[in-house]
């Protein structure tokens, strides 16, 4: 009852004090520690910069938030590499776009060869974190034939299930001037294809890369963020830039259509998304961005880095409730924040909501090389959660068989932030073989920061076998160090762990 009067009471006060507070912000921007929702338009705590309000006759919900703050569950884990020499995608993968369908997860990925064209692919996993399977030997989605408007390059792909058994995608392409990037429309009755592109493509000429799409009651909305080189870039690749103080522009596009395929309109732009303050840590600009619509709320993740500062990028934050005017959190990026060489250099980031947790993939590679000379791009996810109680399973190693005599890697397991959580269990599954006689064991190592684990073992646990093939065991742990990881070692040398499993369960 207290919260519901003082709500009220602060609603009134802040309606009485608006346009004079409008206005002294809007010259002084700062930071304020509540938000306001009002008929979708929102003035949001720690944003940067006011977001124009309507009054109507609808209700007024007023949100206190002394800080919003998204915790962190794991950190970066590699799900998807570069194939084989000679392949299709040998030379370099990044994140495209990823859409939960039913049980399966299907993450869309852009990824070229020797020949330097850029395709899009895409692999599937029962989980989130993987482990994820390339679909088919080839691209799902070709660049066009010689002549085309898309011949050079597709990428950024943003996949929507209209129904069952339709999809429909858009992509960015381009011929081979890497500042004039169009979009292109395809369907399909499945995510893996085959996709057929519109005859009358693109659908929406010089809109720069891709950055989400989304449908709403009555019309198609798509939005994009226009490249600018850099001066060490490949001589294509408008994605890795960075903005002089000379340079003036709007990061974030939008386009409006009624139909899936429809010609899209432009949307005058200014104002979309706020220009960061100087000595922020996203003053650069934005790299790149992508917007989704989730429990009635636009939320945009972007990459940006510090001006003149190209290797600094970091994930940031930023929301909306009409989708036409952003707020960015300044306080911090999400990610990146604590150590530059865990994250390298970023991009392509996109966002999976799924119950409490926000899975973030995003292209990373950890020192700044040459585009097809030696490129070490993966793609990762990182784990986030946005709110205070949770409870929830993900695993955080998986090998579909662990040879005897072997171990796994500290690398191979996903590093687990206990700092939030109350309880922590780990559960061990496996089967093993009719000859082992000696039990698995499993070393925990800790970690103060995430990144630099301990080369100790932190505790030795046997997982004692029963009399069955298949073994499990959890493990009860006391969240009493910052970051753990498990190591399995396998010194039975009789026969192999099959479908080994680890499994991180939290409580808060």
């Amino acid at each position: 009852m207290r919260r519901i009067l003082a709500s009220v009471l602060f609603a009134f006060i802040a309606l009485i004090v608006w346009p004079s507070a409008h206005a002294a912000w809007a010259h002084s921007p700062g930071q304020c520690r509540m938000a306001i929702f009002i008929s979708g338009y929102s003035f949001s705590g720690l944003m940067k910069s006011p977001i124009p309000m309507t009054v109507s006759n609808t209700l007024i919900q007023v949100l206190f938030i002394e800080q919003w703050k998204f915790i962190e569950i794991t950190g970066r884990q590699t799900i998807l590499t570069h194939g084989k020499e000679g392949d299709w995608d040998g030379a370099t993968v990044e994140v495209s776009d990823i859409l939960r369908d039913g049980d399966d997860y299907y993450l869309f990925y852009q990824a070229c060869g020797q020949d330097k064209k850029m395709r899009i692919g895409v692999a599937r996993s029962r989980h989130p974190m993987g482990l994820f399977e390339k679909c088919g030997n080839g691209p799902m989605l070709d660049v066009g034939p010689q002549g085309s408007w898309d011949q050079g390059h597709v990428i950024n792909a943003a996949v929507r299930k209209e129904k069952k058994h339709a999809y429909s995608m858009w992509y960015s392409g381009c011929s081979e001037n890497p500042l004039k990037w169009s979009v292109g429309y395809a369907q399909a009755d499945k995510p893996t294809g085959p996709w057929t592109k519109y005859t009358t493509n693109p659908v929406l000429y010089n809109f720069g890369y891709l950055a989400g799409a989304i449908k709403g009651e009555y019309i198609y909305r798509l939005y994009g963020t226009f490249p600018i080189l850099r001066p060490w870039a490949g001589p294509w690749l408008g994605r890795l830039r960075t903005v002089s103080s000379e340079q003036k522009y709007d990061p974030l596009s939008v386009a409006e259509a009624n139909t899936p395929n429809g010609r899209f309109v432009k949307r005058p732009s200014w104002g979309l998304l706020s220009n960061p303050r100087p000595g922020n840590w996203d003053d650069g600009g934005v790299i790149d961005a992508q917007v989704s619509f989730q429990n009635g709320r636009h939320h945009l993740y972007y990459c940006a880095s510090r001006r003149n500062s190209p290797d600094s990028v970091r994930i940031g934050y930023g929301s909306s409730g009409d989708g036409l005017r952003f707020g960015t959190f300044s306080g911090k990026p999400l990610v990146g924040e604590n150590d530059p060489k865990e994250t390298g250099i970023v991009s392509d980031v996109h966002a999976l909501y799924d119950g409490p947790l926000i899975y973030l993939y995003y292209t990373f590679q950890p020192e700044p090389v040459d585009i097809f000379d030696g490129r070490t791009e993966a793609i990762g996810v990182q784990v986030l959660a946005a709110q205070h109680s949770f409870g929830f399973n993900i695993p955080i190693l998986q090998r579909a068989a662990l040879p005897a005599g072997g171990a796994t890697l500290l690398n191979d397991c996903v590093a687990v932030n206990m700092a939030h959580a109350s309880r922590i269990a780990l559960t061990v599954e496996y089967h093993n073989g009719t000859s082992n006689t000696i039990p698995p064991l499993m070393r925990l190592r800790s970690s103060y920061d995430g990144l630099h684990f301990d080369t100790v073992d932190l505790r030795t646990i046997p997982i004692e076998m029963g009399s069955d093939r298949f073994v499990q065991k959890t493990i009860e742990l006391m969240p009493k160090v910052q970051w753990i990881k498990a190591v399995i070692e396998n010194p039975d040398h009789g026969q192999p762990l099959i479908e080994l499993k680890v499994i991180a369960s939290f409580a808060r």
